[in-house]
């Protein structure tokens, strides 16, 4: 279970150039139920972001997640905070290629890449792979109006395969 609330701005010139650029700020809250012999762990985390069109088709973008973490697993406190570097490409309309690097102190760094095809302007196909856990995954997003909702698996070489849904709405 878990609540997020992002808030984004959009910063462009005086002269629209094609290029923008965007920060944004999420907070978020989750509270994980592995199963009765596991404890409830809970987690209240504030992530930043930022984007800058790098050419009309090519977008650079750095975020640091967990910037502020206060995960509580019973007195344990951890701080895992992640700094993200990436490209996203898009050579036609309904193609984005997306590739990034994921740092962190207690991991080796790690490369994504993935690529996301629109079926039409509501429906998504995509899929991606992460060096860093070996996890595969594919998935479908649908957008209507405010609506979202994405429906993804992961395979992950050691844990198998799981099932990842999230639903969003803006206000």
């Amino acid at each position: 279970f878990g609540v997020q609330a992002s808030w984004a701005s959009v910063v462009s010139g005086a002269h629209d150039t094609g290029r923008h650029a965007s920060t944004g700020i999420r907070l978020r809250y989750s509270q994980e139920n592995v199963g009765a012999e596991y404890l409830p762990l809970t987690d209240i985390g504030v992530d930043l972001g930022a984007s800058m069109d790098l050419f009309p088709k090519l977008t650079l973008a750095a975020a640091v997640t967990h910037l502020v973490s206060l995960y509580n697993n019973y007195g344990d406190s951890v701080e895992d905070r992640v700094a993200w570097l990436g490209l996203s490409y898009r050579p036609t309309n309904d193609l984005t290629i997306d590739a990034a690097f994921e740092s962190s102190a207690d991991a080796s760094a790690a490369f994504h890449g993935g690529a996301e095809y629109a079926i039409d302007p509501h429906i998504f196909v995509r899929a991606g792979a992460d060096t860093g856990t070996g996890e595969i995954s594919g998935g479908i997003g649908v957008i209507a109006d405010n609506f979202s909702a994405d429906f993804a698996a992961i395979r992950h070489p050691d844990l198998g395969t799981s099932i990842s849904i999230a639903i969003g709405f803006a206000l």
